[in-house]
């Protein structure tokens, strides 16, 4: 069978199908790219959520909060669920860390008390020789350090298990910084210059007992770091609804691969010399924990040689 059809009426067919090509092409194209999105969008959704629970967690440093998918693959479940389990072995840890803390310090109150009491008695003693006059005084000095450090180490692990008495008022800082001040100055330390810049009437709601510790600490810090006659400087001020109070030293500074570690309980940049003055590296971890009570957090800016500035940013409401 044969058949015939006039070639004008094949390229007219050819032009159409060339003509269809080129609208349903960009169309189909379109299509599948946005129906590719929403198929992708609704498969990553599982992995976002456990992206933004862990950075979540990063953030506010709350290891109570749980990642929860409800419906996803399983291996994005299985992962999550590893991370929850991850986070209740942490949060296991660091409260078993802290009882352990306020324990051990509960433990070590009374034989320090003692070992004091028995040091005041002895010294009482008219007849004690200079000799053991001199052992007794040591003993005393080292067992006053140790009460200090075991009151200290009950006080921030009480402020870690949220177990602190806390008493927010609606203070003015600017007075509280001043009275700290004053305080510092009058022992005056090293030949130490401190100057003041501070605004007035700076309130805020605080805790007037533990901001006090807060700037005792950063102050005392700031004397004992700092150089023989050099400057120390106090500011405080308002800016967008927050109060800044930083204080600035010229002293030896502290190296970069330290600044990080210096909040952590316990550690010490010079060991060798705290261990000869006394500190217990427990001063900037108190000042980090008080200011996030408070609402707000601490910062360092320091250089080698040339000193350093801690910010405390605090929330005006």
């Amino acid at each position: 069978m044969r058949g015939v059809t006039a070639v004008n009426g094949v390229d007219g067919i050819w032009a159409v199908l060339i003509r269809l090509a080129l609208i349903l092409l960009p169309v189909i194209l379109v299509l599948s790219v946005l129906v590719g999105r929403v198929i992708t969008k609704r498969a990553l959704q599982p992995v976002k959520l456990l992206s933004e629970a862990v950075e979540e967690t990063h953030d506010e440093k709350d290891l109570t909060k749980r990642i929860r998918i409800d419906d996803g693959d399983p291996l994005i479940t299985g992962l999550a669920d590893n991370f929850n389990e991850m986070f209740r072995r942490l949060q296991l840890s660091f409260q078993n860390e802290r009882q352990f803390s306020g324990d051990v310090s509960h433990e070590l109150r009374t034989p320090t008390a003692v070992i004091l009491a028995e040091c005041e008695y002895q010294l009482s003693r008219d007849e004690l020789d200079s000799e053991d006059r001199e052992s007794f005084e040591t003993i005393e000095k080292q067992a006053q350090s140790m009460k200090q450090l075991i009151s200290q180490l009950l006080e921030i692990t009480k402020m870690e298990q949220n177990s602190t008495e806390q008493n927010f008022e609606k203070e003015d800082l600017s007075l509280l910084v001043n009275a700290v001040c004053d305080d510092a100055e009058a022992l005056s330390q090293k030949g130490i210059t401190l100057t003041r810049d501070i605004d007035e009437n700076v309130e805020l709601p605080l805790d007037i007992m533990l901001m006090t510790r807060l700037v005792t600490n950063l102050v005392s810090n700031a004397y004992q770091y700092g150089k023989e006659n050099g400057n120390i400087k106090v500011s405080l001020r308002k800016e967008k609804g927050r109060a800044l109070l930083s204080v600035a030293d010229d002293g030896i500074g502290i190296d970069k691969e330290h600044q990080d570690k210096i909040w952590n309980r316990f550690y010490r940049v010079d060991k060798a010399r705290c261990r000869e003055e006394g500190c217990s590296g427990l001063g900037l971890a108190m000042v980090k924990q008080i200011a996030l009570m408070h609402g707000g957090d601490v910062s360092l800016q320091s250089e080698i040689g040339k000193g350093s500035t801690f910010t405390v940013d605090l929330p005006m409401e």
